[in-house]
């Protein structure tokens, strides 16, 4: 189970999930603690939040994320807007977004993922338009 951990994305091309060359940029504003943001290059997984999520009772964490056009000829991407409350119970809004700089393929499935660990539970859904 994941604690402590920064949650991310990677995306498979060509059958494969890609593992580097992924840069990204998030912020946070948390009641209480003000603005917060990271940013940097060439890690094996695009991550989008710019601190640690937590899995204690107390904390608890929701967002959205979209991938645009990720059949298009331009490097992927996925954006993130999310909120939730921490550890010490303050509560926060989260953006993010994350770029794979590699190439241009076709991108065929997305893994999310913390940045160490398992996600444990969850509620996910799957929204999308299918190109005819």
């Amino acid at each position: 189970d994941s604690d402590n951990n920064v949650l991310g994305v990677r995306f498979r091309k060509s059958g494969s999930f890609q593992s580097s060359n992924y840069d990204y940029s998030t912020e946070c504003y948390e009641q209480g603690h003000g603005r917060n943001d990271a940013a940097g290059s060439g890690l094996s997984y695009g991550r989008l939040v710019p601190r640690n999520l937590g899995n204690q009772s107390n904390e608890n964490f929701s967002c959205r994320i979209e991938i645009p056009n990720p059949s298009g000829s331009r490097q992927k991407s996925a954006y993130l807007i999310g909120g939730g409350r921490g550890g010490n119970g303050t509560c926060g809004i989260f953006q993010g977004a994350s770029i794979h700089t590699s190439d241009n393929a076709t991108m065929d499935g997305i893994q999310v993922i913390m940045g160490g660990g398992n996600i444990r539970s969850g509620i996910f859904s799957l929204y999308g338009m299918k190109s005819s």
